[in-house]
């Protein structure tokens, strides 16, 4: 998820300098399915909800398959 939130605060950032009010709705549907794509990529991955709201760690990276405390 941290991936997610850095790739949509750089979208956003990216954004504002287009100033592209050509189409208002372009940026929320690039949002939405971006969403649609990292959450389908969590499922994909089988990670469970535990996994996802907790940080990176260097234990995990160490153990990827470390148990749920």
């Amino acid at each position: 998820m941290g991936i997610y939130l850095h790739h949509m605060a750089e979208v956003d950032a990216f954004y504002k300098r287009l100033q592209d009010d050509k189409d208002p709705d372009k940026l929320p549907r690039y949002k939405e399915s971006m969403r649609k794509a990292f959450n389908h990529l969590l499922i994909c991955l089988e990670m469970g909800e535990y996994d996802v709201s907790q940080p990176m760690t260097a234990e995990v990276c160490r153990d990827p398959y470390h148990p749920v405390t």
